[in-house]
């Protein structure tokens, strides 16, 4: 019943709507007008400048600049890499934390009573909820989401440079720091 009310509404919206085309212009306040786009925004694969990464200040106006942000994009996908390395460290780390945490308790508690001995011999499905590992644990998880939303979006300017960059830089990265991830049991 909603959508057959909102339908008409709609459709005599969608003209309207696609007459102005892409409207990019945008008023200044003192009455100019600006681009808001200062690159081209190509959807195809290409080579060539004047493309925008991540601000609209940061336009890869020149060969050099290109080049430039290839090498950027190689750190950070290294960075990234790196990341995912540190996490599974402090994954590591925290397991065996936790286990020892919980042998501590699991020896007072057989130490106090026979009763309760027979209670430990149920295995817990996951470790228990410390908050400091948690929280730490989910600050590396934002961390290591924004590089590859970062990674991402210069993905998505479709310049075969910024992706071979990536594709190189996580590969590099990979080798580097892969020994360190893939050691933590799932």
């Amino acid at each position: 019943m909603f959508l057959i009310i909102l339908l008409p509404l709609l459709l005599d919206a969608l003209p309207s709507a696609f007459a102005h085309g892409m409207d990019m212009t945008m008023d200044d306040g003192d009455g100019t007008v600006s681009m808001v786009m200062a690159g081209n925004m190509l959807n195809y694969f290409h080579f060539t400048t004047g493309d925008v990464l991540f601000f609209k200040e940061w336009v890869t106006s020149s060969p050099g600049a290109v080049v430039g942000a290839c090498l950027g994009l190689f750190v950070l996908a290294i960075f990234e890499r790196y990341m995912a390395a540190c996490k599974a460290g402090l994954e590591t780390w925290m397991t065996s934390k936790a286990q020892m945490m919980q042998a501590k308790k699991n020896d007072s508690v057989q130490s106090n009573s026979p009763v309760a001995s027979t209670m430990l011999m149920r295995t817990r499905l996951a470790p228990p909820f410390i908050p400091s590992h948690e929280i730490t644990r989910g600050a590396l998880h934002v961390v290591q989401a924004g590089l590859s939303f970062l990674l991402m979006l210069a993905v998505m300017t479709f310049h075969v440079g910024f992706i071979f960059a990536i594709i190189f830089g996580l590969g590099v990265g990979e080798v580097i720091f892969g020994r360190y991830i893939s050691s933590v049991p799932h």
